[in-house]
């Protein structure tokens, strides 16, 4: 009897998965609770945009696109986004990203959604930095960073 391709990716993701929890893989650490400063961790400034990585007072992170002048990119396509990575017994791991896409438009600035963070305290335990794109380009991206 033959399976179908589906049913044999299927199959290889359940042993993969089945795998990974007899093999004890690390669960990515939950949101510590505590309180932050709101501000900027990370940012580009080419012009006539710029990107920042900021975190609110409740410990996530965003990134802000902020355009300054609405001709300069007029007809193109914006994509960026924040992205969190963590520190596990494997190493340094992005476990969660948030993406915005949009068209060169007004002077303003635009939001991603948000990305958990810990605060200072809990030590260096994550990192967030913020890419764009243009028209689907490569990515180009902050600094990892964490405030």
């Amino acid at each position: 009897m033959r399976l179908g391709t589906s049913r044999l990716k299927r199959a290889a993701v359940a042993a993969l998965v089945g795998a990974s929890l007899l093999t004890g893989l690390p669960a990515a650490p939950a949101q510590a609770s505590g309180s932050c400063s709101s501000g900027t961790a990370a940012a580009l400034w080419p012009k006539p945009f710029s990107l920042q990585v900021r975190r609110t007072s409740s410990c996530t992170y965003y990134a802000r696109f902020t355009i300054a002048d609405p001709t300069w990119g007029a007809g193109s396509t914006v994509n960026f986004k924040v992205e969190r990575q963590v520190w596990t017994s494997y190493g340094w791991m992005i476990i969660d990203s948030r993406s915005r896409s949009m068209l060169w438009g007004r002077p303003d600035y635009y939001d991603t959604a948000t990305v958990d963070g810990y605060p200072a305290s809990s030590g260096n335990l994550d990192q967030h930095h913020a890419c764009y794109s243009l028209n689907g380009g490569g990515w180009t991206c902050t600094a990892w960073a964490d405030l």
